[in-house]
């Protein structure tokens, strides 16, 4: 490669493979042009060496290097011991950036104010937090469109809450309320050519989490096509996506909600909000009240609660003239956000500075003052030469002139209004055209580490009648049913009823009544291996978990899996709220009704096992106690993940053998799906039956056994 360095004159690359191809030595290149700096280390600094000329391009107020694990106090040793004496020590740290070096030894330095990626009212957080502070503010130069989506949607959630510590904080109702917008937007036709993109404020587990959800809520193809990512603000540095959705995670509870402050903070929510080009969604669970009002959640809740400019303070403003001054204020008094002595053009191209520019989130105002003492007569040619140059630019002008105005503020003043209502532009800047975005869809959501509760469409009312409704089609597939993709729940009733029947194949069995299998059969199937009806529950199982102790609450669990037994705790859970007509299961209710499975434990009514291996009592798997550990059934109402792992396994051990198929081939898991009658071997599933088959459980083993022997 070195070989070919003269016959290539342009060569794009990113930054390792400079370092592994090109031999290091001064002036290697006429020219270096580095892109987004400020994502680059020290590491960086050989390409200062390798450059006879440096054009560096990066911004600041971006995602620098973090440094994660590395101690100040030994980098504070080192630069002592070994740089002593060298000019900027100090930028030569685990925090410090290429931008950041290059800004420090660089004397010129080029801002570039025009902002074309985002729209303005989403860009406008930006500019408030990280920009206009630095006195350089970004011009949003994004034109609109007539049936542009709204920019700025806020949700939320109020039951959210959070679990796991501050490196792996998740907030599941957050989660779930995500993927539920996620799956509206997808279907909706506004959204048609869309890319999406998940930010998670705190940390990557929550966005593992999102991530884990979506794969089950929609098709593989879907989210390739869209295009979907779920990650912190660092997996989304120097990238784009036409919406994102925000997940504060941070809720009130027994842990503190930290302020983030820091430098790196500020940079990350600048990230993640200036990556949405057309909407930005932020889901949270905190409010203002229980949020630092120097903290970065804070800063960026108060202004989608209230996405309008900043009113001007006459102090930060420079003025030639009290003519200016006195225009500053009427039109500031009016809340309309103004800056002074824009200057418009670089150093070499003709700088021009406009008296007033009006400011809005859908369009800015040129205000020219035309006072006798610095706008004479000689000087009219000019300024209309130089308006006319300017509005080639694209800008709008209003000329005052300071006669007209002392004399008649009021009337001299009308041509402003009218071209500020003409343009659009109001005090606040909020456009209230744009249509309201889709309602969540009704799906499948999960609970925290995939636990699986129903959630109605968000504002369909409860429903009042016992009646059961049909079933309605799944989401990726309206005529069969399609494993691993989610069912849309159904609303649940205040009182209990009987459960609607869910979507079956003609080939699903008629459900049995209670009484069809008792425990002893159960133990006769399990031992002859012959498959039998699938029983489910109906019916109210015991008393509210909200105001029951945990004993009467274990009672109403037993009488579940007696007849559902061996299941998944989970679907337990899920059947006994149904029945108390409980819509969801928030974390609450899960310690509540951890305690009463517990309590039944304890008392050896109920045995359990860890089949998944995941851990916890929700993902365990239930049955009476002196039940046997597997039974073979039809798969009933059950979902896929609800089918204990070691059923799965007989079932799949037996095939096997008996069929003479190859274990863990396509053949074979689809000989396993087709046995509950599932339809679509997924990724989620071949990877879950993959799992199941490569585990041991010594009471599978026994019943092969017996069969053999």
């Amino acid at each position: 490669m070195d070989a070919c360095r003269d016959a290539i004159p342009v060569w794009i690359m990113p930054r390792y493979l400079v370092a592994e191809m090109v031999v290091p030595a001064p002036g290697r290149y006429d020219l270096v042009i580095v892109d987004e700096a400020s994502q680059l280390g020290i590491e960086s600094l050989f390409l200062f060496y390798i450059a006879k000329k440096m054009v560096v391009v990066g911004d600041d107020q971006q995602i620098s290097p973090y440094g994660v694990g590395v101690a100040d106090a030994a980098i504070a040793g080192l630069q002592q011991h070994y740089l002593d004496g060298i000019p900027h020590h100090h930028a030569l740290s685990a925090q410090s950036s290429l931008y950041g070096n290059a800004k420090i030894r660089f004397s010129q330095n080029i801002v570039l104010r025009e902002h074309f990626r985002c729209m303005p009212e989403i860009i406008q957080f930006s500019n408030d937090l990280c920009y206009a502070s630095n006195g350089t503010p970004l011009d949003p130069l994004r034109a609109y469109s007539g049936n542009r989506l709204q920019p700025l949607v806020l949700r939320h959630v109020a039951d959210g809450y959070r679990v796991g510590g501050a490196q792996n904080a998740t907030n599941p109702p957050e989660a779930d309320a995500i993927v539920a917008q996620v799956v509206a937007c997808i279907e909706d036709p506004r959204y048609a050519q869309a890319t999406m993109g998940i930010v998670s404020l705190q940390g990557e587990a929550q966005a593992k989490l999102i991530e884990r959800k979506l794969m089950e809520a929609l098709d593989p193809a879907v989210i390739e096509q869209r295009r979907i990512i779920c990650g912190d603000a660092y997996a989304f540095q120097g990238d784009e996506r036409t919406v994102i959705f925000l997940s504060m995670v941070a809720a009130p509870g027994e842990r503190r909600i930290g302020a983030l402050t820091t430098e790196s903070a500020r940079q990350r929510f600048n990230v993640a909000v200036s990556r949405a080009q057309d909407q930005l969604w932020l889901y949270h669970t905190a409010e203002l009240d229980v949020l630092s009002d120097a903290c970065m959640r804070h800063r960026l809740l108060s202004y989608m609660l209230d996405p309008a400019r900043q009113t001007t303070e006459e102090s930060e403003q420079r003025f030639d003239s009290n003519f200016e001054r006195d225009v500053f204020r009427c039109i500031t008094e009016r809340g309309f956000h103004v800056r002074t002595q824009v200057c418009v053009g670089d150093p070499t191209n003709h700088r021009y500075r406009i008296d007033l520019v009006v400011e809005g989130m859908q369009g800015r105002l040129a205000v020219e003052c035309d006072g006798d003492e610095w706008h004479g007569p000689d000087r009219y040619e000019h300024d209309m030469a130089r308006q006319r140059d300017l509005e080639r630019a694209g800008w709008q002008f209003a000329r005052i002139r300071g006669g007209d105005f002392y004399r008649d503020p009021a009337k001299a003043l009308e041509p402003v209004w009218a071209e500020l209502d003409r343009l659009g532009i109001q005090q606040g800047g909020i456009d209230k055209t744009v249509a309201e975005p889709p309602l969540p869809a009704q799906c499948e959501v999960l609970d925290s580490g995939g636990e699986a509760f129903l959630e109605p469409d968000a504002g369909e009312p409860p429903l009042a009648t016992a009646e059961p409704e049909p079933a309605k089609p799944r989401l990726a597939d309206a005529v069969e049913p399609e494993l691993g993709q989610p069912i849309p729940a159904e609303p649940l009733p205040e009182e209990p009823v009987e459960e609607p029947e869910e979507e079956s194949s003609a080939s699903d069995p008629p459900r049995s009544s209670q009484s069809e299998l008792s425990p002893e059969r159960l133990r006769a199937t399990g031992e002859t291996g012959a498959r039998a009806a699938y029983v489910a529950f109906e019916g109210k199982a015991g008393p509210d978990p909200r105001h029951a102790n945990p004993a009467q609450v274990a009672e109403g669990l037993c009488r579940i899996i007696d007849v559902e037994g061996p299941m998944l705790a989970k679907r337990a859970y899920d059947i006994y709220l149904r029945g108390c007509g409980i819509r969801r299961m928030g974390g609450e209710l899960k310690r509540s009704m951890n305690k009463a499975l517990q309590h039944a434990i304890q008392k050896d009514k109920i045995a359990k096992a860890d089949e998944s291996g995941k851990g916890g009592l929700v993902y365990s798997i239930v049955r009476l106690t002196g039940v046997p550990c597997v039974i073979l059934r039809d798969r009933g109402p059950r979902d896929f993940e609800e089918i204990p792992p070691s059923e799965l396994q007989l079932v799949a051990r037996r095939l096997a053998e008996n069929g003479g198929l190859d274990p863990g081939s396509d053949v074979h898991l689809r000989a396993v799906l087709d046995f509950f009658d599932l339809k679509r071997l997924t990724v989620q599933v071949g990877t879950a039956l993959l799992d199941t088959l490569g585990r041991q459980y010594s009471y599978v083993d026994e019943i092969i056994g017996e069969s053999e022997g």
